[in-house]
């Protein structure tokens, strides 16, 4: 597990990653994302599980576990949401807190190749809570495929704590090179 780093924003209260996005996590990912490979993003999350598992990694300080939400022309084209698929699979290693669905409020374009300003522009005002009443005094737990800038989310945990979240933290499958 890879807590914290150099994350700046006061929204975001810890942050964990289990991988390094290395060249065979990036070729896992690929797949997952552009090949529209379920099994592998369930086979993915259940190795996730299986690492915090062996690191006493404990969910029940959360009360709700929040996947980022996919746009609907990514879900259209890609048929599911892998991070959903790979707490799906998570959950089979480790119980889980109940999942609490965010949405998008607005597309976003690729992430990918954007400076981390860029980044932040892109996802801003991005995503609400669906369900506002169940998140007031919460601990959440953002869940997500990939940390590299976090500005997804940064701008995810931003939306929670308008509602009042007490505390958001992020977990993810594989952290990047931090960009900044």
């Amino acid at each position: 597990i890879y807590p914290g780093g150099p994350l700046d924003y006061y929204e975001i209260d810890n942050n964990f990653s289990v991988f390094l996005y290395n060249d065979i996590m990036k070729s896992l990912v690929t797949k997952i994302k552009f090949h529209r490979d379920i099994v592998l993003a369930f086979q993915m999350g259940k190795f996730t599980g299986e690492a915090l598992k062996k690191v006493g990694f404990n969910f029940d300080d959360y009360g709700y576990i929040v996947p980022v939400p996919t746009g609907m022309k990514r879900l259209r084209k890609r048929l599911f949401n892998q991070t959903e698929e790979m707490i799906k699979g998570v959950n089979k290693v480790l119980p889980l807190p109940m999942i609490l669905r965010a949405e998008r409020k607005k597309q976003i374009k690729s992430q990918v190749g954007l400076s981390r300003e860029e980044r932040m522009e892109n996802v801003k005002n991005a995503f609400a809570a669906k369900h506002p009443e169940l998140v007031y005094g919460k601990k959440l737990l953002i869940f997500d495929d990939i940390l590299t800038t976090g500005a997804t989310a940064h701008s995810l945990a931003i939306e929670l704590k308008k509602v009042g979240a007490a505390k958001v933290d992020v977990l993810t499958c594989c952290r990047g090179k931090l960009e900044t």
